[in-house]
């Protein structure tokens, strides 16, 4: 059910990591939207499992890290928007820390990070109530454009650290500040990055699945425990109720927010 209601959704946040499963490797996706989290375990960390969940046309906004395969889908089937990741960008701004920026006697990764700080300002004044979005649009234009043209300036430096991010910045930049023009969507990818954490721990110290069955079952746990933790919800009342429902043919319960049969039901 949550599967198939990926494809309405406006905006959907992305991330994988890797699953051990027998002797070899598979990897554990999560799809994430602002009321549920879909869970899956596959072989392949390829677009064609974004392609299999989301369809060959996604018209939503995909949040995501700047891994290949939401390049490749994004790029093969010219669907919706995406926004990368910030967190992951200024991470990556960080580690050349020493390095100058181009006529100045200042670190470039401090001068960059002064202008996206002074967008994400305005993002979350906007986020609060203190300005509207036509106003945030309006103040951040001219912010941003700065912002390329310290990074063109930049394609010079001397130093091929800074010179690879800024090339690697500008041509993704209409995928960067998806988050100034559209309600609802965020600058980092951190909603998905949390949710899928557990799956992390658990894979820790449950030594690996042996099994498809054994795939399924994680992943739909995993699908049940966050999206109940979303919607705070009790997991455990859930999965209880669920075998009772199954037990007693009572109606199936569901994980959508607001759904009709997503109400806990009593066995006779």
């Amino acid at each position: 059910e949550l599967e198939d209601e990926l494809v309405k959704q406006k905006v959907v946040h992305i991330d994988e990591t890797s699953h051990p499963h027998n002797k070899g490797l598979a990897w554990l996706w999560v799809f994430v939207t602002s009321t549920f989290a879909f869970f899956t375990i596959q072989a392949s960390r390829s677009s064609k499992v974004i392609k299999q969940v989301l369809g060959d046309f996604f018209d939503g906004i995909i949040i995501c890290d700047r891994f290949s395969a939401y390049i490749k889908y994004h790029k093969d089937r010219a669907c919706g928007l995406i926004q990368f990741c910030w967190a992951h960008i200024i991470r990556d701004i960080k580690a050349i820390k020493n390095e100058l920026a181009v006529g100045s006697d200042q670190p470039f990764s401090v001068l960059l990070r002064q202008r996206i700080g002074a967008v994400f300002r305005l993002w979350h004044a906007q986020k609060r109530g203190k300005i509207s979005r036509e106003r945030l649009i309006e103040m951040a234009q001219p912010l941003i454009q700065e912002m390329r043209l310290f990074l063109e300036e930049n394609l010079k430096s001397s130093s091929h650290e800074v010179s690879k991010l800024c090339n690697q910045l500008l041509k993704k930049w209409n995928s960067l500040f998806t988050f100034i023009y559209h309600q609802g969507v965020e600058p980092t990818n951190n909603l998905a990055e949390r949710l899928i954490r557990p799956g992390v721990q658990t894979r820790k110290i449950s030594y690996c699945t042996r099994s498809e069955n054994g795939q399924l079952l994680r992943a739909r746990l995993l699908t049940v425990s966050q999206t109940c933790r979303m919607q705070t919800r009790n997991s455990l009342e859930f999965y209880r109720a669920a075998i009772q429902a199954h037990r007693y043919n009572l109606p199936t319960l569901s994980l959508l927010a607001g759904h009709k049969n997503n109400e806990m039901p009593m066995a006779a």
